[in-house]
């Protein structure tokens, strides 16, 4: 899945959804930059980055995930 360089991909779990998408509103129209997701459990979103190598944003609903996706070497370790 490809982005234009002026956009950033988010990868959210499901529960996160609402509050994600208002942030991604107000950045969209603070910074004019677009704001694509991927929602879904946190496991399944980290599949799909891992196999992807894509996303800017990665925010899952426990952090258990963030410690797999730091051992994964898809999130910076100091995230």
């Amino acid at each position: 899945m490809a982005f234009a360089e002026d956009s950033l991909l988010v990868y959210a779990g499901s529960a996160s959804q609402p509050a994600a998408e208002e942030v991604g509103r107000l950045f969209e129209k603070e910074y004019g930059v677009r704001v694509n997701y991927i929602f879904g459990g946190s496991g399944y979103v980290l599949s799909q980055m891992i196999i992807s190598r894509q996303g800017d944003v990665y925010f899952p609903g426990s952090s258990d995930y963030m410690e797999l996706a730091k051992s994964k070497g898809v999130v910076f370790p100091e995230t």
